[in-house]
């Protein structure tokens, strides 16, 4: 039988530096949008930012979080996946959401990305993390894995994923996408934000 997660793990920033991250929280639900797990993650040394409006979490909810390890081993369907030395591509596969929504730009002549709020906004018309809303982590993994089910298991070829990607690039290319989600956040605490894809 095949099992559906998604995983959804944020990062605090260690350093000033662009790869100068650490795992801060973690959030894994079914195929059904339930919470398996849910936790914030302390993180071992320094961390010079939480990265709050990217990650939810405060210095505060890092220090009291869960130890690297002991969050690790909660996450059973990761422990399976390491105890059986099952190979990626042949005994599961990952999938990314912003993967699949991406299309061609042929005027550019490469692809149109598009965030997770954008997506949700084009599915649902949710803002995501509106202005004065503090980020959930939980609630990333649970609208990545609702997209999944909505437009891409079984799908990825249909009408209606197909007209649903259209309709995003529009948006972009009419530049008609709320402003709440498209605010850059260039830097956060004096460390550079852009570029930080966050897991699905």
């Amino acid at each position: 039988m095949v099992r559906y997660f998604c995983l959804d793990v944020e990062s605090a920033a260690t350093g000033r530096g662009h790869n100068d991250r650490a795992p801060c929280s973690a959030s894994l639900v079914d195929f059904d949008g339930k919470t398996l797990f849910n936790t914030a993650i302390a993180i071992e040394g320094p961390v010079h930012s939480a990265m709050t409006p990217i990650t939810g979490m405060t210095m505060e909810d890092i220090k009291q979080g869960m130890p690297f390890a002991a969050a690790k081993e909660k996450l059973s369907v990761m422990n399976d996946i390491e105890a059986m030395k099952l190979t990626k591509g042949v005994d599961y596969h990952s999938i990314d959401i912003a993967e699949e929504f991406k299309l061609r730009n042929p005027k550019y002549n490469n692809f149109d990305f598009f965030s997770l709020a954008k997506e949700v906004y084009a599915a649902y018309g949710v803002i995501m993390h509106a202005e004065g809303q503090k980020h959930d982590p939980d609630e990333d993994a649970k609208y990545s894995m609702r997209l999944y089910r909505d437009y891409i298991h079984n799908k990825s070829t249909s009408p209606k994923i197909i007209g649903f990607k259209s309709q995003m690039q529009r948006r972009n290319w009419k530049h008609s996408w709320p402003s709440a989600v498209t605010r850059p956040m260039r830097t956060i605490d004096g460390v550079c934000s852009l570029g930080q894809v966050q897991p699905r």
